[in-house]
């Protein structure tokens, strides 16, 4: 599921990957026309929002 639209798709992106203190830490998708709204996946992505 696309983060950004919420829509479903069959073909996602890696956009991003949540860090977490504990447990384990979640990657985070969008569709292929979403995409190219985030930055690069080397950039963390934190729970609050900041990068």
């Amino acid at each position: 599921m696309c983060v950004r639209c919420h829509t479903t798709t069959e073909n996602p992106v890696v956009v991003g990957t949540v860090h977490q203190n504990s447990g384990p830490g979640l990657t985070v998708y969008a569709c292929p026309a979403c995409a190219p709204h985030f930055p690069p996946p080397d950039v963390p992505i934190h729970p609050g929002g900041e990068a």
